[in-house]
């Protein structure tokens, strides 16, 4: 797994210099990409960026059409605007200057690691006897360097002391930002033997915009305790508040696994959009689910979870808050109801749907002879109910011979109920399972 820590670098001993070096690895950067356009061939796009930007190494070379070939195979022949669309729109209205869409397309140099150098030969980090760390950075032309000072948080500098000692092999990027010049160090982090299974139960998450539920979940599927952890920040801090706080909550997920020696179970959500803007648009519930960092918290749950020998598994979040609402939601929030599922769903379970609720599909289970799934029903249900706030969903959907709540919802229905799904409807209004 890979670890990159964030510091700043200062004081370079030729700024000018190591702005033309930068400029010369994005503008290569850019021609090997376009090149990729015309023929895929990495010998011969490395060949002409090669001859075009002599100043650049070799090993500089090969790292900035490396680069160029992995955004080729993920955009493919898509146009690629290199300092952010954003910034480039910005630029075209005149909400920048010329100078600062310049600093954030040309301000960008990296170099990868190499075992065989004992670290970084292009952008080195060489610690000193006073307890300073420099980086020595290799201005293109053989031994000769530009050197600056590196700041990086205190609780990471023994980790990457040790880093350096070891001789393991680490990747630099420096990105210039309008008022400083960040530096991105990243390596291949050991990570601990599993200690903490699945087999032992799990604790299964369920993420929402501003609150995260969990569910401790026995072996053998039954719910043993649950909570939540409110942090509504998340959604309209700044971005160091918001990384600070997922951490946090990363944190605390991971300490419920290690008490109770489980595993924990994530939702394996897909990331292709806001899908809240596709029937409707609602402007405080798109900036809700548009600025809450799912992917960010997801990933620091797994990566905390892994460097503290915890097993994590991702399953299929369909249905799960569903689920919970009709047939585990008792005693329990919605949400954590949604994590009891996912947590059993992690550890194998399936989720039949209990005759109390299949009895409302009566006559409807047979379609030509093929019998409905567990899936088709919860999916059925799904439609029944109405995903909105105002909207009221009982805790639990009554037994048989109890009047049925209208439609699921308790609000009218905007079209005449099935009386195969629904009951009938006596002359006094109230609804009833045939």
């Amino acid at each position: 797994m890979e670890k990159t820590i964030i510091g700043t670098i200062h004081n370079p001993s030729d700024p000018a210099s190591l702005t033309f070096l930068m400029a010369a690895y994005s503008s290569a950067k850019r021609f090997a990409y376009n090149r990729f356009l015309e023929s895929p061939d990495i010998n011969q796009v490395r060949a002409l960026t090669a001859q075009k930007y002599p100043a650049l190494n070799s090993r500089y070379m090969k790292d900035t059409v490396q680069e160029a070939k992995q955004l080729h195979s993920r955009f493919k022949d898509r146009k690629v605007i290199f300092g952010s669309r954003k910034l480039w729109n910005d630029r075209a209205s005149n909400r920048i200057s010329n100078e600062d869409w310049k600093l954030a397309r040309d301000g960008y140099l990296y170099s990868r690691g190499d075992k065989t150098k004992t670290g970084n030969p292009n952008l080195r980090l060489v610690p000193q006897s006073d307890g300073r760390l420099l980086l020595r950075i290799s201005s293109g032309e053989a031994r000769t360097w530009l050197w600056a000072d590196v700041w990086l948080p205190k609780k990471h500098v023994t980790s990457v002391i040790s880093l350096l000692i070891s001789g393991d092999p680490y990747s630099v990027r420096l990105i210039q930002k309008k008022h400083q010049t960040e530096i991105h160090v990243s390596w291949k982090e050991q990570v601990p033997e599993t200690q903490h299974f699945l087999k032992n139960g799990a604790i299964g998450v369920d993420l929402n915009p501003n609150v995260v539920s969990w569910a401790f979940v026995s072996p053998d599927g039954n719910l043993m305790e649950s909570g939540s952890i409110q942090n509504n920040r998340i959604n309209s801090a700044q971005w160091g508040e918001r990384h600070h706080d997922i951490w946090e909550i990363a944190g605390e997920i991971v300490s419920l696994a290690i008490q109770r020696n489980c595993g924990i179970v994530l939702e394996d959500l897909k990331f292709n959009g806001n899908k809240s803007r596709e029937k409707s648009y609602n402007k405080r519930r798109n900036r809700i689910l548009g600025s809450f960092t799912w992917k960010q918290l997801l990933l620091a749950i797994e990566a905390k979870a892994i460097r503290c020998g915890i097993e994590v598994k991702r399953v299929n979040p369909a249905f799960t808050s569903i689920i919970g609402r009709l047939k585990y939601m008792v005693d329990i929030p919605v949400h954590e109801a949604a994590a009891y599922c996912i947590g059993r769903r992690g550890l194998g379970y399936k989720e039949r749907v209990p005759d109390w609720l299949r009895v409302l599909f009566t006559g409807t289970e047979q379609e030509d002879s093929v019998k409905k799934s567990s899936w088709k029903i919860w999916s059925t249900l799904k439609k029944l109910t109405v995903p909105s706030r105002s909207a009221w969903v009982p805790q639990r959907v009554p037994r048989r011979g109890v009047a049925l709540p209208l439609g699921l919802t308790g609000g009218p229905l905007r079209a005449p109920p099935s009386p195969d799904l629904l009951g009938f409807v006596g002359t006094d209004g109230v609804r009833s399972i045939p």
